[in-house]
């Protein structure tokens, strides 16, 4: 990047911000921190409220979660495990807003995060929440796509689990601008763009090299 003179952004919430969240959760941020972090606020409540959030929660963030458990870092129980999903939307949803709030201001910018295959799954994901916190600023257009290189069998094996979220989220999305509208729907319904996007399950794009 430097010989390319490409422009780095730093995406990633404070290491000292995370383990205050995965220790106590959501509630030990400030008003301050959270006004900071989080630039969509009522987005980020309404992703927390969505119906397919538990789903959610149970096939991409529950493997993830029982990952850590063999290493010691949590205790197995439901208050650590809510800790944790806390601590990962909030990751989320800090890059997404770190991610939008540059685009918004340069808006000819085409940005390449680099981040886990787990925060790019299905419209709970980093592409979705940027997306999102993009129209609502009244960005036109947004649009994301990820892009999962060389994954291993591990990122197709809770295919199942995925498949079903994805149905989940489908159904209940609703008509407005950022949802999973469909285009014949959209269509009917009169939008004059595109279409909101779909995100897959797993990721847009599949890269083998």
């Amino acid at each position: 990047c430097q010989q390319q003179k490409i422009r780095v952004l730093a995406l990633n919430v404070e290491a000292e911000v995370t383990a205050r969240v995965r220790n106590k959760g959501l509630v030990a941020l400030s008003k301050e921190e959270r006004k900071r972090l989080v630039l969509d606020a009522d987005g980020f409540l309404a992703d927390c409220l969505a119906p397919s959030f538990p789903e959610y929660a149970d096939s991409v963030l529950r493997p993830s979660f029982d990952a850590h458990l063999k290493m010691g870092m949590f205790q197995d129980d439901t208050a650590s495990f809510q800790k944790f999903v806390e601590n990962r939307i909030l990751w989320d949803e800090t890059m997404a807003s770190a991610a939008a709030r540059y685009l918004y201001r340069n808006p000819e910018t085409l940005m390449l995060g680099l981040v886990g295959g787990d925060h790019v799954k299905t419209g709970h994901g980093i592409p979705a929440r940027i997306e999102r916190i993009l129209e609502n600023l009244g960005y036109d257009n947004a649009r994301t796509a990820s892009v999962a290189l060389n994954p291993s069998w591990k990122l197709y094996s809770n295919s199942k689990k995925l498949v079903a979220l994805d149905k989940v989220e489908s159904k209940s999305s609703l008509l407005s601008r950022g949802s999973l509208l469909p285009a014949k729907v959209a269509r009917e319904e009169g939008w004059g763009g595109p279409p909101p996007a779909t995100h897959h399950p797993f990721s847009d794009i599949v890269w083998f090299s």
